[in-house]
Order: C-alpha cells, then sequence, then structure tokens
C-alpha cells in the first residue's frame, strides 16, 4: 500500500507541476493579451480617424470645396486613402493578435480543466500517506510531531500578536480622537486669547471636556493593550498622563494670564498625544512585522511536514 501511496503521490506532484506551470504561463497571456487589446483599441481609433477624413474629402464638406477649388482634391483624397490603407493593415495585425492570444489562452484553459481537483487528490494522498506514517514509521512519527509541535506554537504566538494587534490599533483610534478634540480647543483657545467672547470660550470648553472624555478611555484601551502585550511577554512604557484641565477660571476671570495658561495645558497636552500615537504605532509595526515573521515560520514548517511525509519510504 505504502508503496502505491508514493507512485500516486509522485504522478500527483508531476501534474501539480504542470499545473503551475501552465497557470504561470496563462497569467503571462493574460497580462499580453490586455496589452494588445489596448493596442487595438488605440490602433481603431486612429482607423476610424481615418476613414472620417477620407469621407469628408469625397463629401461636400467645406474642406472638399476648398481642395475642389485649387484642384488639389484628388490628390488629398488618394493620400488620406493611403493613410486610412495603412492604419487598417496595422489595426488588422493588431487585432490578429489579439485572436491568436485568445486562441492560446483557451487552449491552455482547457488544459488545465482535467487539473481542478488536483489540490484535492493530493491532499487525500498525502492524508493517507501520514495515517500510515505515523502508525507504521516511528522515525518519521517523531519528526512530523516535533514539527507539528512547532507549528502550533508558533499559531499560538500568532493568534496573541493579533490579539495586540487589534488592541493597540483600538487605542491608535481613541488617541486620534482625542487629538482632534485637543486640537479643536487649541484652535478655539487661540480665538478666545484675542477676545473671542463668551461663546468662543463656551466651545472651547466643549472640546476640552471630549478630550477630557477621551482621556478616560484612553487609559482603559491603554491597560487594555497593556494587558495583551504581558501576554506576549512585552511592556509598553509610554506617558500616558495629557495634563490636567483648568475649565472654569477663564469663565470667571477674564485676564490673559489665565487664558494662557490654559493654552498652554491644551498645548502640552496634545504634544503628549501625538507623541503617544507615534509610540503606539511603532510597537504596533513590530508587532505586525513578529507576526508576518510567525506566518512565515508556519508556512515554511508546514512544508517541512509534507516533505517528511512525501519522502518517507
Amino acid at each position: 500500500m505504502f508503496k502505491d501511496l508514493n507512485k500516486e503521490l509522485s504522478e500527483v506532484k508531476e501534474k501539480v507541476r504542470e499545473k503551475q506551470r501552465l497557470s504561470l504561463r496563462l497569467k503571462e497571456l493574460k497580462r499580453e493579451l490586455e496589452d494588445e487589446r489596448k493596442k487595438q483599441i488605440d490602433l481603431k481609433h486612429i482607423l476610424d480617424k481615418e476613414h472620417k477624413d477620407v469621407k469628408k474629402l469625397e463629401s461636400l464638406s467645406i474642406g472638399g470645396l476648398i481642395y475642389t477649388l485649387i484642384g488639389q482634391k484628388e490628390e488629398k483624397i488618394e493620400k488620406e486613402k493611403e493613410e486610412y490603407i495603412l492604419a487598417k493593415v496595422r489595426y488588422d495585425e493588431e487585432s490578429a493578435v489579439v485572436s491568436s492570444l485568445e486562441i492560446d489562452i483557451k487552449q491552455i484553459e482547457d488544459r488545465l480543466k482535467p487539473f481542478e481537483r488536483l489540490e484535492e487528490e493530493y491532499e487525500d494522498i498525502i492524508k493517507k500517506k501520514e495515517e500510515n506514517v505515523l502508525i507504521n514509521h516511528p522515525e518519521d512519527r517523531i519528526k512530523l510531531k516535533k514539527i507539528e509541535e512547532k507549528i502550533l506554537d508558533y499559531k499560538a504566538d500568532s493568534k496573541e500578536l493579533k490579539e495586540a494587534i487589534a488592541a493597540g490599533n483600538s487605542l491608535l483610534e481613541i488617541v486620534r480622537k482625542l487629538v482632534n478634540s485637543l486640537e479643536s480647543a487649541a484652535n478655539w483657545g487661540t480665538l478666545d486669547m484675542i477676545g473671542g467672547g463668551i461663546l468662543s470660550t463656551a466651545i472651547k470648553h466643549s472640546h476640552i471636556d471630549e478630550a477630557k472624555g477621551c482621556s478616560y478611555e484612553v487609559k482603559e484601551y491603554m491597560r487594555r493593550f497593556q494587558r495583551e502585550l504581558k501576554d506576549i511577554d512585552r511592556e509598553l512604557n509610554l506617558d500616558v498622563s495629557i495634563g490636567s484641565f483648568t475649565t472654569f477660571a477663564d469663565y470667571f476671570f477674564d485676564g490673559f494670564f489665565v487664558d494662557w495658561y490654559v493654552q498652554s495645558s491644551i498645548r502640552d497636552a496634545l504634544n503628549n498625544a501625538v507623541n503617544l500615537i507615534e509610540g503606539i504605532k511603532g510597537i504596533v509595526n513590530k508587532l505586525e512585522e513578529e507576526r508576518m515573521n510567525s506566518e512565515e515560520e508556519i508556512a515554511q514548517l508546514e512544508i517541512e511536514y509534507r516533505k517528511v511525509i512525501e519522502e518517507s519510504n
């Protein structure tokens, strides 16, 4: 049975290689066809233009009358016909190229049809052989178990990294919201300092209150992010303080110093929030790199796992 499975596997692998070769060729042909069709369209436009030029001269158009009056109509018509014929030849040649490519593509697609279930056939044989290896080939069974354990470890890492990345992105979203509120507060605060009146003061404090609400959310999302990072043995060392806000003083004391203090606090908070975004982005990018590395390791280990099965005798 094992010998038969090896023979089947060898035959299927040969078909897989043929399918890959044909699929690659099909992709190349389709790309060529796309380019040639664009050329065909351009040449069709030129052909139509040349045809219209001939028809205009042959008709009682203004251009035709002018050339008739100066005695050059026949000569001009002949020249335009030559240009039309040349355009027609080029268009026909390009159309022939397009048709040829379409035929080639159809032929390859037909050759690929018998291979539609090839991957399923391969998986079936690998599964049968794997079962046989695990029962009857102790050395290969040990190899497979070791590889499988590594795969499971990397999959667990990848899962935790995905969760941490998701938490980091959620944190980024709320910090960006905080930055928007602080920027609005800062802009209205500038107007308030130069005498914008009670309306600008009210709008400024509305945005400050929004920022306060966001700051509480930031701290909560930060804790979630830290928990996820601890799951993968990483610590997040970022300053999450966004400063304190004085939301009442400049309502009751119309003094420049108090306004300046509030505006300065907003700017400090804004700078902290912007720096926080950059710090989080750096961590998330690093996590994403590690996740991709884990996925690559999994892919390589799965190839190695199959190779052990394929080469087992």
